[in-house]
Order: C-alpha cells, then structure tokens, then sequence
C-alpha cells in the first residue's frame, strides 16, 4: 500500500480532463509515506517513548514495559529505527 499526499493529488486531478489522464497522473505520483522514529521524552516524573513525526505520547504498557510498534497509532508514520 502506498500513501499519497491528498492536498498533491487533488491538485493534479484538477489539470487532468478525463477520467484516463487522472489516474494515470495519480498512478505516476510518488508515495508520501512518513518516516519516524520513537524518541524518548520525560518530565520530572515518569518518561514515555513519542513520534519524532506528530510528537504523540505513547506511555509505557500497563506492565512497565516499553511499546514499540512499527507504525504511529496517531499519525500512521512508519518507524524507523
């Protein structure tokens, strides 16, 4: 699955006349897939693992242990690393 970028798409569907032109446009478009990484941020308190991209707490599990999953539950970015 590829992402693509809305806002880029809808203003090449505008230029494009007929219904073969637009998804050929779309279909030749790059992917916009987001890229992030988990970073760690605390307080005086506690400290969680956040997106790098949308910067979306994510606590640790009910356990204490770190979560870690390959996308952003906030903003669907992939992490990387």
């Amino acid at each position: 699955m590829d992402l693509i970028d809305r806002e880029r798409a809808l203003a090449i569907m505008r230029n494009q006349w007929t219904l073969h032109g637009m998804m050929r446009a779309v279909a030749n478009m790059p992917s916009a897939e987001r890229t992030a990484r988990w970073v760690r941020v605390h307080d005086d308190v506690q400290y969680w693992y956040a997106c790098s991209e949308c910067m979306e707490k994510m606590p640790l599990s009910r356990y204490g242990h770190e979560y870690y999953s390959r996308y952003c539950p906030a903003c669907g970015a992939r992490m990387e690393g």
